[in-house]
């Protein structure tokens, strides 16, 4: 019974294509798509205090709110003529995300394997690649804004804004990994002779968390002088890093016939640092109509370190069988972003009557990074089993070698246009109503060339029938990649307030985020050589090339987000405020609830 299940098991790990397999080795998968993209990289960033869902990029320039006037151009920095000091903080809960599962998982991978099944079969790029960890939102938000020289310098403001990030989650792989490998497969996702026994037994395995911090500060200053004209500056630094691991050193079982050990750890890091400087200008043409620019340019580097070692080992002896398994894997991968991004923009404000404010802004902003990469791979595995049944020997015999060394540099270019417009109603003493458009394109192409030199064998043998297969391959390469995404926007926010007394208010919102996107993925893998040799027959060709292009994804996300939320004030000086944001998403079966999240702001005037 036990021979036919070894043969049983054996010639399935021949027959099952190795590319269906999740422990796998992508040799024409570049670098570069294994790096996590996160929103506010290269990107200026603002506290928002209704900045929640697809809020985010709609409030500026729709509400009268004084952190949303100076998104638009710090030269809006400023108080009413009352008052000399004003301070603000939120606290923000996390969103709650569904989760989408849309790789598919082979009914032959064990409970232990599908951990793996979201590093192996790739969702699509929209919701994967770009928008990688979306749900990372400050934990506390600060801002203030004061006169530091009220009677000699009534028009001379300063402002400030702190945001901070603190999360911790279960460890998550990069997006998409040239390389996954498992206690038990080979490079090429073959099972090996003795890994159908080998028990693996979690004796500790520490906690396997991503812990994520970000420092978010912004400086401001504006001053107006006589003549009309307000002046702003602002200066922003932002920090952020995660990290985590995922396994432990500590996997064994020990019996009076057998040994294992299985060490397998996957350890990343990444972080992010950027200054940001702009500043802008405002001319009132008249009380009723003013007409603003601003500009400026975000310098910054993000790296990220990829680390993973698997030391298994497994032995076994009691007649009539015996195994043994042993297997080393050591990886290394890096990547370097550094960059700038330069904004400028344009804004009018005009106050068409006593109760309409019309608002038009335009947003210009370029960003162009430079990639490092580098990475390191040697795997190595051998295994034996043998077994006698009526005085006939079963044995069989694998080994596996794989060595991949790659360098490489590419630029990112990332180009957004938005175009704004939006009017405020006081419909009555009570109730304002405010409607806006934003329009928005984005362009974002990442080109990248990386030099590979690889070499693999594979050799397996067993007896019984004189079964012997031998691979080998040895190539040097240029991967080119060429990465364009291009995405239309339209967004139209409406925002209703209502003062129902004194001290409360009623806010409700609906946000509606129609986006197209048009995708082209293509790589070119030009050859030096390749020599491939397969039982003693070798096979070589010289300066070759072959591409490998996906098929033009064009993809479109509908969007609507609602916002109900109350204010309490209960003094002059005092406001609290609740907003309650579900996202909803156009989903197979019509709208689905996307995102939950509740938002705690409060507002002081003394």
């Amino acid at each position: 019974m036990k021979t036919k299940r070894f043969i049983t098991v054996f010639v399935l790990a021949l027959l099952v294509p190795s590319s269906l397999s999740y422990a796998q080795y992508w040799g024409e998968r570049v670098l570069e798509k294994g790096f996590e993209q996160t929103d506010f990289f290269f990107a200026p960033n603002y506290l928002m205090p209704y900045g929640i869902g697809s809020f985010k990029g709609t409030t500026a320039g729709l509400l009268n709110d004084r952190l949303q006037e100076i998104i638009v151009n710090p030269s809006r920095l400023g108080l009413d003529s009352a008052r000399d000091a004003w301070l603000y903080t939120d606290f923000r809960g996390a969103k709650n995300v569904k989760e989408e599962n849309t790789w598919v998982v082979p009914v032959y991978m064990s409970l232990y394997n599908a951990r793996y099944a979201t590093d192996s079969y790739i969702s699509p790029y929209p919701r994967l690649f770009l928008e990688t960890r979306r749900e990372l939102e400050p934990v506390f938000s600060g801002a203030a804004i004061f006169r530091p020289l009220p009677e000699a310098a009534p028009s001379f403001y300063l402002g400030a804004t702190y945001q901070y990030i603190l999360q911790d989650e279960k460890y998550y792989s990069v997006p998409q990994n040239i390389y996954k490998s498992a206690a038990g497969y080979d490079f090429n996702g073959r099972t090996v002779a003795a890994s159908d026994a080998m028990p693996i037994v979690d004796k500790y395995s520490g906690k396997d968390d991503m812990h994520q911090v970000g420092h978010f500060v912004s400086t401001f200053i504006s001053y107006s002088p006589p003549g009309g004209l307000d002046l702003g500056v602002k200066l922003s630094r932002a920090s952020f890093t995660r990290s985590g691991n995922y396994g432990s050193s500590n996997y064994w079982d020990y019996a009076s016939n057998s040994s294992s050990l299985w060490a397998n750890m996957e350890m990343r890091a990444q972080s992010y640092a950027a200054w940001d400087l702009g500043g802008g200008f405002t001319y009132h043409f008249t009380p009723k109509v003013s007409f603003g620019v601003t500009a400026g340019n975000l310098w910054g580097d993000a790296v990220q370190a990829l680390r993973d070692v698997d030391s298994s080992y497994y032995a076994y002896s009691s007649s009539p069988s015996n195994s043994y398994y042993n297997r080393s894997d050591n990886e290394l991968f890096q990547w370097n972003h550094q960059g700038t991004t330069s904004y400028y923009g344009a804004d009018i404000l005009a106050h068409t009557s006593p109760t309409a404010t019309l608002n038009f802004y335009y947003r210009h902003q370029h960003s162009n990074i430079d990639i490092g990469l580098v990475s390191n791979i040697l795997d190595t595995s051998f295994s034996t089993y043998s077994y006698t049944d009526n005085n006939q020997a079963y044995t069989s015999l694998s080994r596996s070698f794989l060595t991949d060394n790659r360098s490489g540099s590419g630029v990112q270019t990332i180009t957004t246009d938005r175009l704004m417009g939006s009017v405020r109603w006081q419909i009555d003493d009570r109730v304002v109503l405010s409607v806006g458009a934003q329009l928005e394109w984005y362009r974002m192409e990442i080109k990248t060339s990386e030099t590979v030199l690889l070499a693999n064998s594979y050799y397996s043998a067993q007896t019984n029938g004189d079964y012997l297969w031998q691979t080998a391959q040895d190539e040097s390469k240029d991967l080119l990649w060429t990465f364009t995404s291009k995405r239309t926007s339209l967004q139209i926010p409406v925002f209703l307030t209502i003062q129902a007394s004194k001290f409360v208010q009623f806010m409700i919102g609906v946000n509606r985020d129609m986006s197209s996107w048009n995708i082209d993925d293509v790589t070119l893998a030009l050859f030096r050589y390749r020599s491939s040799t397969q039982n003693g027959t070798v096979t070589r060709k010289d300066n070759f090339g072959e591409r490998y292009t996906a098929p033009n994804e064009n993809d479109s996300d509908v969007r609507t987000t609602l916002l109900a939320g109350i204010g309490i004030s209960p003094s002059e000086k005092l406001n609290l405020r609740l907003l309650l944001v579900p996202n909803f998403r156009e989903g197979i079966d019509g709208q689905e609830l996307d995102q939950l999240q509740l938002w705690l702001g409060l507002t002081v005037t003394p």
